[in-house]
């Protein structure tokens, strides 16, 4: 995990080594919401009744117009629901599956119709952790956006963001030998999510909220390239367009295990591949500005809050990268802010000509941030992050949610919104540790954790 201050070089930090604490939330399972322990008999005997009439209507119907007929439709839909509500999931799969073959058959294939269908097919799915069943369905959704060209622009952006937080979800309990695939097919699908916003001249606005996402999936796979997992080799070999060398069951653990599979090389490979990534990323901040057509004679703070982001996506780059006459793995990043310096520094000086005092910016900007950012933003105010100072000077930052052997920086939050899925159970640990001039946490130490092995974990 890379946290880092989202501006850092003024006077203040020049001198000043935090000490921070910082806790984080370790996600665990997540468990299909069941019926609620209290459900009266009553409750329960409605809900049966209610059940058997559906069913029964159902049946009748099929019997008289047939399994397709689009009349059925409401009934399917009314069953669907109450199947839901009394836990029924693989029941209420079947209902909306059918719902989408009587679409397809009376609308066409690529009736926008569908999507909804589709999306709460997604959210059964995640209750019963069906993760491969989730896959193919977005597969699907994603093939079915690039031929539902009549759907209003902004419509189909929506149902795409929704595709994206269940990618979110798969990146954080699907199964680990997937992950190559869920960071590209979330690539994928941000890109497809700019061309739209391009086409239809939704506003600059819009079109830096879909530059941005898109922006964070690139940074995502170039820190899934410098990864020490199978997530790496795959990354790589779809960057450079080359046949897996891995035995079947091959892991890469080790420097002696990368070297194995590409040979004398592999940094070259490795690297190649990560900077062509952090590449994009910047390539793409870059755009934003464009996009917004930032000028920093006329508009000094979203010219400054820029630099920072380009600041940042430069900082992101040299922590990851490998250091020279240094081996692969653990020996990325150096000890000093190095290039990232620069965009700091023209980003102080804008945000002095935009009015700011060297005192505010200090305060604005004392709290530690997880990088990447959240969102694109061209005011200050609204791109820092809060924390509490204590008495004893250390900084108290906000529950940070992560998992292990997780792409660092990769945020688990916008998951969807699902009435189906329970909170996550997960463990919890509060950490201390200094942050470098590099942005990097040093000389970490565990103060607590719940339960009492999750430091062992």
């Amino acid at each position: 995990m890379s946290l880092a201050p989202a501006f850092g070089l003024s006077d203040r930090f020049r001198t000043l080594f935090c000490v921070l604490v910082c806790v984080l939330v370790v996600r665990g399972p997540f468990s299909a919401t069941a019926l609620a322990a209290d459900t009266s008999d009553e409750d329960l005997a409605r809900m049966v009744t209610r059940l058997q009439e559906l069913r029964a209507e159902l049946s009748q119907q099929q019997s008289r117009q047939g399994a397709y007929s689009e009349n059925l439709l409401t009934t399917l839909n009314s069953l669907s629901e109450a199947l839901l509500s009394a836990g029924a999931w693989q029941e209420a799969l079947e209902a909306v599956e059918q719902q989408i073959q009587i679409i397809r058959i009376n609308d066409g294939l690529y009736s926008d119709a569908q999507i909804s269908l589709i999306l709460q097919q997604l959210d059964i799915m995640a209750s019963q952790s069906d993760w491969e069943s989730m896959f193919e369905r977005l597969n699907h959704l994603d093939w079915l956006f690039q031929r539902t060209i009549d759907t209003p622009p902004e419509e189909r952006l929506v149902a795409m963001k929704q595709a994206r937080d269940w990618i979110r979800l798969l990146l954080l309990r699907g199964p680990r030998a997937q992950e190559a695939q869920y960071l590209l097919r979330l690539r994928d699908l941000e890109q497809s999510a700019v061309d739209i916003a391009r086409e239809s001249d939704l506003g600059s606005q819009v079109l830096t909220a879909m530059l941005y996402d898109l922006a964070q999936a690139e940074l995502y796979i170039a820190l899934g390239i410098v990864s020490t997992t199978d997530t790496s080799q795959q990354l790589i070999n779809q960057q450079r367009g080359i046949t897996s060398p891995l035995r079947p069951n091959q892991a890469i653990r080790s420097v002696s295990d990368l070297e194995a599979v590409y040979g004398a090389r592999t940094s070259t490979m490795i690297e190649r591949s990560h900077r062509s990534a952090m590449a994009s990323h910047y390539q793409l901040i870059t755009e934003l500005g464009k996009t917004q057509e930032i000028d920093a004679e006329s508009a000094p703070e979203p010219a400054a809050m820029l630099k920072v982001y380009l600041g940042d996506s430069m900082l992101m780059r040299q922590q990851y990268e490998l250091s020279l006459g240094s081996s692969i793995a653990r020996a990325r990043g150096s000890s000093n802010i190095g290039n990232a310096g620069r965009y700091y520094n023209e980003a102080w000086q804008l945000f002095l000509s935009a009015g700011y005092t060297g005192e505010q910016l200090n305060t604005l900007f004392a709290c530690p941030t997880l990088l990447p950012l959240d969102n694109f933003s061209s005011q200050i105010e609204s791109g820092t992050s809060a924390c509490v100072r204590q008495d004893n000077g250390t900084l108290l930052l906000s529950d940070v949610v992560v998992t292990r052997y997780g792409i660092p920086g990769l945020r688990y939050d916008n998951l969807p919104d699902s009435s189906l899925i329970s909170t996550p159970d997960g463990v919890s640990a509060t950490l201390q540790f200094g942050i470098g001039m590099n942005g990097q946490p040093e000389r970490i130490q565990i103060v607590s954790s719940e339960p009492e092995d999750t430091s062992a974990r």
